[in-house]
């Protein structure tokens, strides 16, 4: 767990120690626009990679970020699994993966 210390620094009670440089997670499941399913909703769960890639031009001054900056923006192709399927409401839940054949060319 991790508490605001003085001067505005990160403690990690768990370590005992001040947390010089945190390292930020985020989490962004979008709904798509999907003209092969008119009626249902496409759910998926991005990766850091591409949620960063989303955000990068759209932080606030103080660092935060509003949904009309990630709305209407393509994300392109992404490699994804079928993480649920639902018919009420009719829904496809996607999340996002690396394959490993892509990962490797990139090294």
């Amino acid at each position: 767990l991790l508490f605001v210390c003085f001067r505005g620094l990160l403690y990690c009670n768990q370590c005992v120690e001040v947390v010089i440089s945190p390292v930020t997670r985020m989490q962004l499941e979008v709904f798509l626009s999907c003209p092969s399913r008119p009626q249902g909703a496409v759910k998926v769960k991005l990766l850091q990679r591409t949620i960063s890639s989303l955000l990068v031009s759209s932080a606030s001054e103080d660092g935060s970020y509003e949904v009309q900056s990630v709305l209407g923006k393509e994300v392109g192709l992404l490699n994804c699994y079928v993480h649920s399927v639902t018919s009420h409401p009719n829904c496809v839940g996607l999340e996002e993966i690396v394959l490993l054949e892509a990962a490797a060319g990139r090294h």
